[in-house]
């Protein structure tokens, strides 16, 4: 029984560090994603402290014509706002910065 107990620790442990570094991958790529999403007329925004970041991306300069991107790094999701849904984010890597680069390519006409 203490074997199964200490895989669990083990994994739980293994989990912990995961989110960890996911999380330091966001606060350390977010500032040049920032930069870069607004050279491109979006916005990249945090939420929640290194939890929940929002991707505005104005379309065509009309204030209420904008795709909204919900991301999650510790989780590695992106939600597309169901009332401003955006094209699939093709994305390589899970880093602020690759976002943005593939929000820039779906933004292309």
């Amino acid at each position: 029984m203490t074997e199964m107990g200490d895989a669990f620790r083990e994994h739980r442990e293994y989990v912990r560090r995961q989110k960890d570094r996911r999380r330091q991958i966001s606060t350390d790529t977010f500032e040049e994603a920032s930069d870069l999403a607004f050279e491109n007329d979006m916005e990249l925004t945090e939420k929640v402290a290194q939890t929940h970041y929002q991707l505005t991306v104005y379309q065509s300069h009309e204030p209420l014509r904008f795709w909204l991107y919900n991301l999650y790094p510790i989780t590695r999701r992106i939600y597309s706002d169901p009332h401003h849904k955006g094209p699939f984010l093709k994305v390589r890597r899970w880093t602020f910065v690759d976002i943005v680069k593939a929000a820039i390519e779906a933004k292309k006409p």
